[in-house]
Parts: C-alpha cells; sequence; structure tokens
C-alpha cells in the first residue's frame, strides 16, 4: 500500500454538516495520493448520482397519518409496509413478494406496536383494531423472535436487512 508522503492543510471546510466531500482521481483512474482534491457534495449524490444504497432516510412527523400523507415525493407512497409480530404475511414465506413501485415507505411500531400509534392518531380512527387496513403489506419480519418483544432499533436492522432484496426488485419493475 501506498504510503502518504506529503499532506496539505488546505484550511477548514465550511460545508454544511450534510455534505460530504468527494475526492476526486488523477488521470490514470488511481487515487490522487499526493495533491488530494474534494468538493463538498451533498449526502444524496451516491443515491442520485450512481444508484446506491446511502442509508434509510429519517422524517419526524406529528403523527402516523401525517407520516403517510405528508410524503415528500410527488404523488405520495404507492406502496405502505407495516411491520407488526401480528403480521399476516412474513418474508420468509415461499410466496411473498412486494408489487411494483417508486416510493415505499416501511413503518415500525415502538414497544406498543403501529397499534398504538394508530389508536393515539385520531385522524387514523376507522382503522383502530384494523391496522392492517391502513398498509399494502402487514409484514411479520420476524416470525420466530423468541422473545415477547424486539427493540425498535434492532427491527429496523432486521427488517430492512429482509426485505432490502424484496424492495429492489419490487422498485426495479417499476
Amino acid at each position: 500500500m501506498k504510503k502518504c508522503t506529503q499532506v496539505t492543510d488546505y484550511g477548514r471546510l465550511d460545508a454544511p454538516k450534510n455534505k460530504r466531500n468527494r475526492r476526486g482521481r488523477n488521470d490514470t483512474g488511481a487515487h490522487n495520493w499526493t495533491e488530494p482534491q474534494g468538493i463538498a457534495t451533498s449526502p444524496d449524490a451516491p443515491r442520485e448520482e450512481l444508484g446506491l444504497y446511502w442509508g434509510f432516510q429519517v422524517r419526524i412527523a406529528e403523527g402516523l397519518s401525517k407520516a403517510i400523507s405528508e410524503c415528500p415525493w410527488e404523488g405520495g407512497y404507492d406502496l405502505l409496509i407495516g411491520t407488526s409480530e401480528k403480521g399476516n404475511v412474513s418474508c420468509e414465506d415461499d410466496d411473498f413478494s412486494l408489487p411494483a413501485h417508486k416510493h415505499a415507505l416501511v413503518v415500525f411500531g415502538g414497544i406498543d406496536g403501529i397499534e398504538a400509534a394508530v389508536e393515539q392518531d385520531p385522524d387514523l380512527d376507522e382503522f383502530c383494531n384494523k391496522e392492517h387496513e391502513l398498509f399494502d403489506r402487514w409484514v411479520n419480519t420476524c416470525p420466530s423472535q423468541g422473545s415477547r418483544t424486539i427493540r425498535s432499533e434492532e427491527a429496523i436492522l432486521i427488517s430492512l436487512a429482509k426485505l432490502q432484496n424484496f424492495l429492489r426488485k419490487a422498485n426495479a419493475s417499476s
């Protein structure tokens, strides 16, 4: 591995915290170790320009109904996935699939599940005790969890890992 023998400090880069530094390559395509150059770029650039997965996005909403209705994309979400231990389908089912879509929303509940979020949202009264009807898919991503509950931060990682290939395949066919 080639060691960098000289580093030049060009001073502080005054870029917003949500920016990343894009590094250049020299004419041969190799990294230019002697005179690195970079420009501040959006954290969305890997996804938008190269089609790479660059993590999920989180936004804050006043309630579940607002999370669904205040979609940042024109036309809204065309696939709503609710995750629940009471899900009526599982990623592990042989016939599990997702429909073609452009913008999916995967919803996770807290310790009391999505059911509690629906119960606390006055705009979703019609879905109390039938939360599954709010979603295109009501999925149990951990059918053999072996414990009473799964922490939200664990459920997010497990569910996104299990749904990733299904989401990618369905999105590619849209």
